[in-house]
């Protein structure tokens, strides 16, 4: 175990120091430079040079968007996240082209990748309409603390520090794709903003976890560039939208709401599009001619659900007139279930269940039971 910690693993550069013996040193044992080595060192320190200069337009717009946010908080958590990017990035380059640089560089760089995580998905949240609480700021506790610790730890603790980093910041990742794609009360270009963020942020994390193991040069640096590639993506999005930087307007409920709520109830009372196990926000508003977000904000205002919930209301009515229905007798749960549009049984009784409090046998046999009462009487 000890030969194997010792063997690369946990030979994270501290310092430009470690990192330049690969990009400074292209020469034989006799110090004289081959053609070849020249050459590919040229590559990279322009490699290395173009990057930097992607990240300190990024720095510099990060900086403009934190002093300069027209009030608004998804512009100053925008600026912070794009900072926080340019830092880890940028402590990379530095390590490339710097020889010397100190531990205090790779410790900011670390705490600018811990904040990464949890700035996405606070700038999320904030699309979507959640306010901003103190509290919050507990989620850069670790970054901090990991920045702190840096400067004076030994290899193996480097090496735990940067992976948790990683690690954070992949969980703080999923959760927040999970919240963008749940959510049903983004316009398309917002959706398209923070699907494209999730992309270059996810690539951006791709790249910090191969160099977490991978210490080559050729590796380092082609990281590097990658990550710095997709935060130009950011960039160049950003600066061409400028809604991405105005204020949310809140959308005005259309007169039209209540006739909309009419279309809802015919489509699903007598077309019964429910049974349709892919139903979805999107192909229920196609059927209806309508936006989206205009079908989210009905059901949100006038029924007081979303999506799902609503659309499962209509299923399990429908199932409690199959299971007491004596044409569906001979039917079996299962098979109700997915006449009723679900795609598993087990979603259905969840529902069922959540809704009814019975299970689907419960009910059928308290239903026989009525009836069997009834007629004794």
């Amino acid at each position: 175990m000890r030969g194997w910690l010792n063997d690369g693993l946990f030979s994270i550069p501290r310092n430009s120091e470690q990192l330049n013996s690969g990009l400074f040193k292209f020469v034989n044992h006799n110090n004289r430079f081959s053609k070849g080595a020249m050459g590919e060192m040229t590559v990279q320190v322009l490699l290395a040079g173009f990057s930097a200069i992607i990240i300190l337009n990024s720095i510099f717009f990060g900086l403009v968007l934190i002093f300069n946010s027209k009030g608004l908080l998804k512009n100053q958590l925008l600026g912070f996240l794009l900072f926080g990017i340019a830092l880890r990035t940028g402590k990379s380059i530095l390590m490339l082209l710097i020889p010397h640089v100190p531990d205090s560089v790779p410790a900011i760089g670390l705490v600018g990748m811990g904040a990464i995580g949890p700035l996405f998905y606070f700038y999320t949240l904030n699309l979507l309409g959640q306010r901003w609480s103190r509290q919050n700021l507990l989620h850069f506790a670790f970054s901090i603390a990991t920045g702190l610790t840096l400067p004076f730890a030994s290899n193996q603790v480097v090496f735990w520090l940067y992976f948790f980093s990683a690690l954070q910041m992949a969980i703080y990742i999923s959760v927040t794709a999970n919240r963008i794609f749940r959510s049903h009360n983004l316009d398309d270009q917002t959706f398209r903003w923070l699907r494209l963020l999730l992309i270059s942020i996810s690539l951006i994390w791709v790249v910090y976890a191969i160099q977490l193991f991978y210490q080559q040069l050729g590796v380092y640096l082609t990281g590097t560039v990658v990550a710095s590639l997709s935060l130009f993506a950011v960039l160049y999005v950003s600066l061409r939208s400028n809604r991405i930087f105005s204020k949310t307007k809140k959308q005005k409920k259309p007169e039209v709401y209540d006739d909309v709520k009419l279309l809802i109830d015919d489509m699903m009372s007598n077309r019964k599009m429910f049974t349709d196990g892919s139903l979805t926000l999107s192909k229920l508003a196609q059927a209806l001619k309508i936006k989206p977000y205009v079908l989210s904000g009905v059901l949100n205002d006038h029924y007081g659900q979303s999506f799902p919930e609503f659309v499962n209301s209509y299923r399990i009515r429908e199932a409690q007139v199959m299971l007491r229905s004596e044409k569906h007798q001979m039917y079996s749960i299962e098979a109700i279930a997915y006449d009723c549009g679900f795609n598993t049984p087990s979603a259905f009784y969840t529902s069922f269940k959540k809704l009814t409090k019975l299970t689907p046998a419960e009910y059928r046999a308290r239903n026989e039971t009525e009836e069997v009462t009834s007629r004794a009487v």
